[in-house]
């Protein structure tokens, strides 16, 4: 997913630019962008990495994208020990953190649409079987 020309603040001079942002999944690996080029300063950024965004880029995308969630089908509490192994390791939770998603169940996670496909993605490769709904506000 990518958003083009969001406005986003320059890192030299501060000036407001128009940049391109967005995440992908490669190899079952989340990763991001960032890209721009200010016509004031002339600077130019060309930022990627792997993992999860930034907390500014991140909400920009939110903002954009809106919020999704991903959702395990109900008979899948069978693996529920397998499904806490993997979605603990995928989001390096501690036990306490990934029981706390489970109070939530079938919704394990939400985050950007390209968040939610990665650890869909995941479960997938484990034989688990989830989805990916975009989340209705409340």
């Amino acid at each position: 997913m990518s958003i083009d020309r969001v406005q986003y603040k320059c890192d030299e001079c501060q000036e407001i630019v128009a940049a391109n942002i967005g995440q992908i999944v490669i190899n079952l690996q989340l990763k991001w962008y960032l890209s721009y080029e200010c016509q004031e300063c002339n600077s130019t950024i060309e930022l990627d990495d792997i993992g999860f965004l930034p907390d500014e880029i991140r909400q920009m995308i939110l903002a954009e994208e809106a919020e999704w969630k991903l959702i395990v089908n109900k008979t899948e509490i069978k693996n529920r020990a397998k499904l806490l192994k993997v979605i603990r390791q995928a989001l390096n939770l501690s036990l306490q953190e990934v029981s706390n998603l489970f109070k939530k169940f079938p919704v394990l996670n939400s985050g950007t649409k390209t968040e939610m496909q990665w650890l869909q993605q995941i479960l997938s490769q484990e034989g688990i079987n989830s989805s990916v709904e975009k989340k209705e506000n409340t």
